[in-house]
């Protein structure tokens, strides 16, 4: 049985087409699997080994990437854009990107215990964070 925190899930849009990227961990392996976002048809895939030992990481989530997306959903109001796993520092998290509004908003969720640890409105000005100011509420 998989565990329920083992996908990152991307839309992406190359030569005018939507498709979805989809990397799941199973066991001591990465897939990456590329779906059309029309038709749902597989595009392609391919699979290579955990080197970094994210799946091990990932296992010890207690909040799925549905819940962590759910959540950044709640906190500002649009839909998901992005969602993905990341472990900085010791500390691991989802980070969500959303849509509301026309605004594109990065959401940080604890994958500990599905809180909010920040959500800001995104500049899109190629700087990390610099031009990024926080959501209240």
């Amino acid at each position: 049985m998989q565990h329920p925190n083992n996908a990152e899930v991307f839309q992406k849009i190359k030569n005018g087409s939507s498709y979805f990227e989809v990397d799941v961990i199973a066991g001591n392996q990465k897939h990456e699997v590329k779906i059309d976002a029309a038709s749902g048809q597989v595009l392609g895939s391919k699979a290579e080994n955990d080197s970094d030992g994210d799946s091990a990481q990932l296992q010890q989530a207690g909040v799925s990437l549905r819940q962590a997306v759910s959540a950044a959903v709640a906190k500002t109001g649009g839909v998901a854009k992005e969602a993905e796993w990341e472990n900085e520092n010791g500390q691991s998290y989802y980070k969500v990107e959303t849509i509301a509004n026309g605004q594109e908003y990065d959401v940080k969720i604890d994958a500990q215990n599905g809180s909010v640890i920040s959500a800001q409105i995104d500049k899109d000005d190629g700087q990390d964070n610099d031009g990024a100011r926080n959501v209240n509420g």
